[in-house]
């Protein structure tokens, strides 16, 4: 019998090594790809409130609140390499959620959108997480060739 019978949790290639390359690197630039188009979709917003119902929603804390939040969003998806990045892209889920409330309900569009992307990043974060840990990843069971001319 196969280990991997014995085992159905260990890659038949048995626990492998660290992958030499980071395989949250891929899993961060799409994080960046949800956040930029989530400051655009927020930019989207400003428009909305301000020709929609007669502009009545269309008051400097309004238009204000969402404008600082895109931009907010904006330099976020240039932070996605950083530690603290996951509590980063929380809070602005939250400010997002309170924009509902405090400016106008078609705020949640956006926001249930979202926090639905995000759920669905997180989600696939800790399956590779998992599978990592498990020596499931190709990477971990081959090494890159050195391809440096030391012999020069």
């Amino acid at each position: 019998m196969s280990d991997r019978n014995n085992n159905p949790g260990v890659s038949p290639l048995g626990k492998g090594h660290k992958p030499q390359t980071d395989p949250f690197k891929g899993l961060k630039g799409m994080m960046a790809g949800i956040m930029i188009m989530e400051a655009l979709a927020v930019m989207l917003i400003l428009p909305v409130i301000g020709k929609m119902w007669d502009g009545k929603y269309a008051t400097a804390f309004n238009l204000g609140y969402i404008g600082i939040l895109a931009v907010l969003m904006t330099v976020a998806a240039f932070l996605q390499f950083r530690p603290w990045a996951d509590g980063m892209n929380i809070v602005l889920q939250v400010l997002l959620v309170i924009g509902g409330v405090v400016v106008h309900p078609v705020v949640f569009i956006v926001a249930v959108l979202f926090i639905a992307a995000w759920w669905y990043t997180y989600y696939l974060r800790g399956r590779l997480k998992k599978r990592m840990d498990l020596g499931l990843l190709p990477a971990q069971h081959y090494t890159e060739p050195d391809n440096s001319d030391s012999g020069l």
